[in-house]
C-alpha cells in the first residue's frame, strides 16, 4: 500500500511542477518569437531551466511540509458547495 500512496504522491509532485514550468513555456515561447538568433534561444531555454527549477523546489517544499496530495485536495476543494449540501439537509 505504501507503494500505491508514494506514486500518487509523485503524480502531484509532477502537477505542481507543471504549474510553473508551463508559464515558463509561454514566457520562452514569446522570447524567441520576439528575440531573434542565439540571444533568443539561449534566453528562452533559461527560461525553462528556470520555470523547471522553480517549480521543483516549489514542490519539493510542499511535498516536506504536507504532503503534494494534501495540498492538491485543499486546492481542488469547493467550500461553496458544502455549504448548499449542509442547507439542503
Amino acid at each position: 500500500m505504501k507503494v500505491l500512496a508514494f506514486l500518487i504522491d509523485v503524480c502531484s509532485w509532477l502537477k505542481i511542477i507543471a504549474s510553473p514550468f508551463l508559464i515558463a513555456v509561454v514566457i520562452a515561447i514569446i522570447i524567441y518569437l520576439y528575440v531573434s538568433g542565439t540571444l533568443g534561444l539561449v534566453l528562452s531555454v533559461s527560461m525553462l531551466l528556470f520555470g523547471l527549477v522553480v517549480g521543483v523546489i516549489l514542490a519539493s517544499r510542499i511535498w516536506v511540509k504536507q504532503g503534494t496530495t494534501t495540498f492538491l485536495a485543499r486546492i481542488h476543494a469547493t467550500p461553496e458547495l458544502d455549504k448548499v449540501n449542509r442547507e439542503k439537509k
